[in-house]
This record gives structure tokens, C-alpha cells and sequence, in this order.
């Protein structure tokens, strides 16, 4: 069937999970569009369940209520699933959470762990983040 134009790139990206991935970031981040955090929360939730790296943003913005309404304990749910999944920038946000004691039991020795992890991986806040706290 043919989709309407007004479904858009929206309505087309349920079975592509890497092309709802990429728009949700552009949109989150502002990477060739303007920052647009309800669309990115509209990408990352329509693909939460077929992608770890989706799962983590979803997660993220739904613990802050960015784009969305607030809803931090299904936020962490999917955000431990993006950690387990081995997601870099998951683990930055855990373990700010974590360290922070935001949402979470603070914990500050798990919470650096999980800010190296990301830091190894390429995450430059979370390396930002440790070396503001060291």
C-alpha cells in the first residue's frame, strides 16, 4: 500500500531500525537539523525494542521527560537494557545517574565504573564528566 506523503520518514521507519536510529540522534543532537527533541523521541520509540542504541535514548529521555512525558522508572528499564546491551553512551548516562544518585540509589563506585566504560568507548562526556570529579 502506498504511504501518504504526510506519514513522512516517520511512518516508513518500523522495520529500519538503523534509519530511525540515525534520525532520533539527528534530531536529539542537532546533527544537520535543528534539535528537536520530540521528533527524536518519536524515532527512538518506534524502534526501542529492535535496537540497543535506540533503547538507551529512549530510555534517557524518558527518565528526564525530554521531548516526552516524564516516566524515569520505565526510562531506567530501558536504559539498563541499552547497558546490558553494551551501549557506550547507555553507560554514561547509568552511570551519571548512578553517581549522581539521580533516580537511583547513589552509588559513586559503580557509577565511575560505568563512566569509564563509556569514556573507553568513546563517549567524550562521559570522559568529561570524570575528569570534572577526579
Amino acid at each position: 500500500s502506498a504511504r501518504s506523503p504526510s506519514q513522512g520518514l516517520l511512518g516508513s521507519t518500523g522495520n529500519c531500525p538503523d534509519v530511525a536510529l540515525a534520525a532520533g540522534i539527528s534530531y536529539r543532537f542537532g546533527r544537520g537539523c535543528d534539535v528537536n527533541p520530540q521528533k527524536a523521541f518519536a524515532y527512538f520509540e518506534k524502534v526501542k525494542n529492535k535496537s540497543n542504541e535506540a533503547a538507551g535514548c529512549y530510555g534517557a529521555m524518558l527518565i528526564t521527560g525530554e521531548g516526552c512525558n516524564a516516566d524515569a522508572k520505565t526510562g531506567i528499564v530501558y536504559l539498563k537494557n541499552a547497558v546490558v546491551g553494551n551501549v557506550p553512551y547507555a553507560c554514561y548516562e547509568y552511570g551519571k545517574l548512578l553517581f549522581n544518585g539521580d533516580f537511583l540509589e547513589k552509588n559513586e563506585t559503580d557509577g565511575k565504573k560505568f563512566l569509564r566504560i563509556a569514556s573507553e568507548n568513546g563517549v567524550q562526556e562521559a570522559t568529561d564528566f570524570l575528569n570534572n570529579i577526579l
